[in-house]
C-alpha cells in the first residue's frame, strides 16, 4: 500500500517543471554576477563597467555628453545564459526621438538621443533613456519568456506611458493585469501608465513590474522571440529609464495524458477498496 502511494506521487511529480530567471542590467556603472544578474553595457566614458557578454548591446561611448548609444546587430553569446542555454539578441529595430530610423539622431542624448549616459554622479548614471518616440525592437535566437522590468524613477512625475509589444502575444488570452496596465491582444501589447494613486514603490522611486502584474495571478506565460519597448507618450514626451529586464527560458509545462489520469484514478479506487 505504501508503494502504490509513492508511484502516484511519482505519477504526479513528472507533470512540474521549474526554472530560474536571468535578468540582463542595463545600468552603466553596475556589474551583476555574470550568472543570474548579467551585465549588458559596454566599457567607456568615466564608468567603470564590467562586461560580462561577448558582444554588448550599445557602442563604447565616449562621447561629449558621455553616452553609450545602442547599436544595432547581435549582442549576447558567451556570458549570457538563460537557464543553461546561450542566447544572442539581436536588436533589429532603432526610432529616434523624432520617430525616424536615422541614426544621426541617436548621436547626442543631451539633445533627446536615446541612449545609455555614463557620466559618473550621485545616480551613477541615468541607465538606458528612452524618450519622444524612441523605442528598440529585441530578436531572440530562441524562444525565451519575458518576466518582468525594472523602471529609474519612475514616481513622481505624472503622464508617464510605455509599452512592451511581441508578436508572439497576438491573440493571447486570459491576461488579466493589474491597474494601470491594459493588454490589447491584436497588437500583443502591454501600456503602462503612470496613474496617480498607483501603488509605485521602491528605492529612490525606482518601481519594479512583475510578471503576475502583467497577466494576472493565474495568467498565461509571455513566451516571444521577440519584444519591442517604446515611449508611447509623445505629447508630453516624459520617458522613462529602463534599469533591468528578466527572462527565464521558455520550457513547456506537460500536461498529464489521459492515460496517466486513468491509471491515478484506478489506484485512487483501489486505495480505498483496500484501505
Amino acid at each position: 500500500m505504501k508503494n502504490m502511494k509513492n508511484i502516484i506521487a511519482m505519477l504526479c511529480l513528472v507533470t512540474t517543471t521549474t526554472h530560474a530567471s536571468t535578468l540582463l542590467d542595463f545600468r552603466p556603472n553596475f556589474a551583476g554576477d555574470g550568472i543570474s544578474n548579467i551585465n549588458v553595457t559596454s566599457g567607456g566614458g568615466k564608468s567603470a563597467i564590467l562586461d560580462e557578454v561577448a558582444n554588448k548591446l550599445v557602442d563604447g561611448g565616449g562621447r561629449r555628453d558621455g553616452t553609450s548609444l545602442p547599436i544595432l546587430g547581435d549582442f549576447g553569446g558567451t556570458g549570457l545564459n538563460i537557464d543553461g542555454q546561450e542566447v544572442n539578441f539581436t536588436i533589429t529595430s532603432i526610432i529616434d526621438y523624432n520617430g525616424g530610423s536615422d541614426a544621426h539622431f541617436r548621436t547626442d542624448m543631451n539633445g533627446n538621443g536615446l541612449g545609455i549616459e555614463t557620466t559618473s554622479g550621485v545616480d551613477r548614471g541615468k541607465w538606458f533613456e528612452i524618450d519622444g518616440q524612441e523605442s528598440f525592437t529585441l530578436r531572440s535566437d530562441s524562444t525565451i519568456q519575458f518576466e518582468g522590468l525594472a523602471l529609474r524613477n519612475w514616481s513622481g512625475v505624472g503622464n508617464r506611458e510605455f509599452s512592451i509589444s511581441s508578436n508572439d502575444w497576438i491573440n493571447l488570452l486570459g491576461v488579466d493585469p493589474s491597474t494601470g496596465i491594459t493588454f490589447d491582444s491584436t497588437t500583443g501589447t502591454f501600456t503602462f501608465r503612470e496613474v496617480v494613486g498607483n501603488v509605485i514603490t521602491g528605492d529612490d522611486g525606482d518601481y519594479s513590474i512583475t510578471l503576475e502584474e502583467m497577466v494576472g495571478q493565474n495568467g498565461p506565460s509571455l513566451d516571444l522571440s521577440n519584444i519591442t519597448v517604446a515611449n508611447t507618450n509623445v505629447v508630453d514626451v516624459n520617458g522613462f529609464a529602463l534599469k533591468t529586464m528578466t527572462f527565464a527560458k521558455a520550457v513547456a509545462v506537460p500536461e498529464p495524458n489521459s492515460s496517466i489520469l486513468m491509471g491515478i484514478g484506478g489506484m485512487v479506487i483501489l486505495l480505498r477498496r483496500y484501505k
